[in-house]
This record gives structure tokens, sequence and C-alpha cells, in this order.
């Protein structure tokens, strides 16, 4: 059975004009489409990677895959469960970098934050994981700071690591390095990189950093309007249904 199966899942959105004029209800014109009858599916042990311009789709996919929408039409399976049916059956499974570092408490130091995300994840982490984690994301000077007066860049940090806490089976990753300084996001890809070839995690990774997706991927996305453009693996590209690209 695959990590994460995706058939045929289409997503769209009510735009504002739409939502404030009743008028206009059955205007098709008025409807953003996110995902386009979109269909892949990805392994235990492998990082696919999900690229395209802003307005691809792809913080949609994450968000479907994460549970936290559903589909309009199609069928989303994250390990073998409906994610927007299964959450709590998820919980112990997945980890997510979501678009907006949301979930945390703002008054609460970003240590205190991660140590309430490691005692309900549903996963065992046991102390030497938890400060090698802070070690390794470099959060252990600021860890006492209160999570509303944090950086960007911190805030991503924390995201990283309380997704990684426990050793998930799958990771979903909404650019998990945007932001960060070149050595801190170099350590965040070894992570990744461990994740997903040394102990057999699945790696769902949205970013718009070429280098990362070079360097991380097994396989690509290229999403375009919610259409899946073509899928590539090294020098190879196939597309979406079939054909090699030249």
């Amino acid at each position: 059975m695959a990590a994460i199966e995706v058939h045929g899942v289409s997503k769209a959105y009510v735009s504002a004009l739409r939502r404030n004029l009743f008028f206009f209800w059955r205007r098709p014109g008025l409807k953003r489409v996110a995902l386009d009858n979109l269909e892949f599916t990805a392994d235990y042990g492998e990082i696919v990677g999900v690229i395209g311009a802003n307005g691809a789709g792809k913080s949609t996919l994450l968000r479907l895959l994460a549970g936290h929408e559903r589909p309009d039409q199609g069928e989303v399976r994250v390990a073998g469960l409906d994610p927007s049916a299964s959450t709590e059956d998820l919980r112990s499974l997945v980890g997510v970098v979501d678009e907006l570092d949301e979930g945390f408490r703002p008054a609460s130091s970003l240590r205190a934050n991660l140590e309430f995300a490691a005692g309900t994840c549903g996963r065992y982490v046991g102390r030497p994981d938890f400060e090698f984690l802070l070690d390794s994301l470099a959060l252990r000077d600021d860890q006492d700071l209160p999570w509303k007066m944090a950086s960007q860049g911190l805030r991503r940090r924390v995201s990283m690591m309380r997704a990684l806490l426990g050793e998930p089976r799958i990771l979903l990753l909404d650019e998990p390095t945007r932001s960060l300084d070149s050595e801190t996001a170099e350590k965040a890809n070894d992570l990744i990189l461990q994740a997903a070839h040394s102990r057999g995690a699945c790696v769902v990774l949205v970013s718009h950093a070429p280098d990362d997706i070079r360097d991380l991927c097994d396989r690509s996305l290229v999403l375009d309007q919610g259409r899946l453009l073509y899928i590539s693996s090294g020098r190879t590209a196939t597309r979406a249904g079939g054909g090699a690209l030249v």
C-alpha cells in the first residue's frame, strides 16, 4: 500500500465576489479552481516535491492530505485512511509544517510549545531526541522566547521541529526552509533526508527553492493552475497520464 494516494481529486473555492453577491451565485467564473483531477501516489521512503507558480494548488494539496479540508471530488488516502475523517487516527503518523505556522500558543515560550506538542502528538518523544532537534534547528538560544515575539525564521524552525517530533511515518512540509538562514536550512534538509532515506518516512515537500527540489526530491510534481503537468525524476520527466517529455 502506498503511503499517499490521490485519485481524481478536484477542489475549488468560492471567490469573495461570489460570497458577497448572492445574485451571481450561479456564475461559473466566480469559482476559483485550486486542484483539477489530480492523480498521484507516494511511497514510504520517498521524497516527493510539489512545485509550481503561486496559485498552482500546492498548499491546497497539503491541506487536503493533512485533513484540514475535504476534496470536492475524488479520493485522498493517507496511510490507507481518509484524512478528513480520521484526524485522530492519523495524528500519530503524520508531521505537518503548514503554510502559516498555526497551532501554537502565543504567550508560551518556544520550548513550552514544543513540549506541549511532544506530549500531544501521539508518538513517543524521548528527551535525547527532543534535545537533538532543539540543537539541530538552532533553537536552544531562543527556547525561552514567547511565540508571539518570535521572528518568522524562528517560527518556521519551531514548526519544523514540531513536525519531526517522535519520527512520524509521513511528513507534509509546506516550504519548511522558508525564512531560514543557509546553515539552518541545510541542517533542516539533512533532517528531511534522514527521515525519508534512513527511517523510511514518506515526505511530500512544497518548495519554491529549486536547489531543495533538485537536492532532496526523488520525484517532483509540477502543477499549473491545479493541474498536474508532468512528473520529473532525476533527468527525466513524464507527462501527466504518461509519455516522456523530450
